[in-house]
């Protein structure tokens, strides 16, 4: 639910990321979000510079209880890109819509200045956030096409906003239950209580119908189920169901 760019990671209290193997992790991650966490043992959000110069938006939580660090983290221009693409054709639309008013006012008679300034007073309510409008100009020329265009406009730009408001809704939800289920594991000392705590948040929170973890053995080639939700979940953990790393299996 994080996107094309967005991934969750944590790192323990010495730098290393989990998750992988410590004799590979030649390079610790590093960066102002990820020491405010280590560092001060922060909870918050920020942004920050990668190596490449790209600039991420992140959301960081420090686990006491387990001595590490959640971060959660996205490219910025994807994080913002319906906000910043609506911004522009709101822009857009009342840049052209006060040109218009304008050209009319400077060149047309009374007869077509009046329905210019419904528009005007249309494109006027619009920048004050009234999308709930039409302009009404009955009449079989460019000024009734141009209303029926404007009306058109509008229907969209409120259905464009509305569907806006329900994505950053979704998203906000989204991180709202990942902080969640942060704060459930961080309050659990007990290992299995933890990973079926997080199986179960994870599959009733973010709305997945199967959640499985597994973990590592003590030779890092083979992954062993140690959690899964439902009742096949079950029969998988008592078979001791487990996955050789690289392989195809499910």
């Amino acid at each position: 639910g994080l996107g094309r760019t967005g991934q969750v990671y944590a790192v323990t209290s010495d730098g290393y990321q989990f998750g992988n193997t410590v004799g590979a992790q030649t390079v610790r991650p590093d960066n102002p979000v990820l020491r405010r966490a280590l560092v001060d043992h922060e909870t918050g959000f920020g942004t920050y510079q990668d190596s490449s110069g790209k600039w991420l938006v992140a959301s960081y939580r420090w686990l006491p209880r387990y001595q590490m660090a959640l971060i959660i983290e996205e490219d910025e221009d994807e994080a913002y890109f319906e906000i910043t693409r609506t911004g522009q054709l709101f822009g857009g639309v009342t840049a052209l819509a006060v040109v218009v008013a304008v050209a009319g006012v400077l060149f047309f008679t009374r007869r077509i200045t009046q329905p210019l300034e419904q528009l005007t007073d249309g494109v006027t309510r619009m920048a004050g956030g009234n999308l709930n409008l039409a302009v009404a100009i009955d009449q079989n020329n460019e000024l009734g096409l141009l209303s029926k265009a404007f009306n058109s406009m509008a229907r969209q730009l409120k259905e464009l906003l509305s569907d806006l408001e329900e994505q950053v809704t979704k998203r906000t939800a989204q991180l709202a239950a990942i902080n969640v289920i942060a704060a459930t594991v961080s309050s659990n000392v007990n290992i299995d209580e933890a990973l079926a705590d997080s199986a179960n948040l994870v599959r009733d929170r973010l709305g997945y119908y199967h959640v499985s973890v597994f973990l590592l053995d003590g030779s890092g080639n083979t992954a062993l189920l140690r959690e899964s939700t439902g009742e096949a979940g079950r029969r998988l953990k008592e078979r001791g169901h487990r996955i050789e790393l690289g392989s195809d299996s499910p």
